[in-house]
């Protein structure tokens, strides 16, 4: 299961995108679905060296290939306040980390990553997702993009 209620986080404390990505990455690990924190959050440093996982309109996709992860995840984190992120420092409120065993990488890293996209370009769903008030609406949202990725 891609999806897991107890990959969402609402109201995270967290001042920049490194404490953002090490609170998801624990709860991942603390949940089975990677091996080693430091492991994979050094990947997903390393690629956001190489280009931020900032796209605008508030949101990060955050991720990284290593052989860290265990089983293949997408956990949530809406921070209680807007984080810097990047380089350029944007403004993020919707963090989307996305962890894929490296063996699976090439497919299924870029079906969920495609799919992700195009749900948060929609002004509709962002929106909504920004205003849940519980993490059971979130995983509802995030439950129907599991089953779109699933399909497709």
């Amino acid at each position: 299961m891609l999806i897991n209620k107890d990959l969402i986080i609402t109201d995270a404390e967290g001042s920049n995108e490194l404490d953002v990505i090490t609170l998801l990455a624990q709860r991942a690990k603390s949940l089975g679905y990677i091996s080693e924190v430091g492991q994979y959050v050094e990947a997903v440093q390393k690629r956001e060296k190489e280009f931020s996982t900032a796209f605008g309109y508030g949101v990060a996709i955050p991720h990284g290939e290593t052989d860290a992860v265990k089983s293949s995840f997408l956990a949530f984190c809406r921070p209680a306040h807007d984080v810097p992120w990047g380089e350029n420092k944007t403004a993020v409120n919707l963090v989307f980390m996305i962890g894929v065993p490296k063996s699976q990488k090439s497919t299924l890293h870029l079906k969920i990553l495609a799919n992700l996209s195009r749900k948060l370009l929609d002004d509709t769903f962002r929106h909504a997702i920004a205003l849940c008030p519980t993490s059971n609406e979130i995983f509802k949202m995030l439950a129907e993009l599991e089953r779109e990725i699933t399909i497709s």
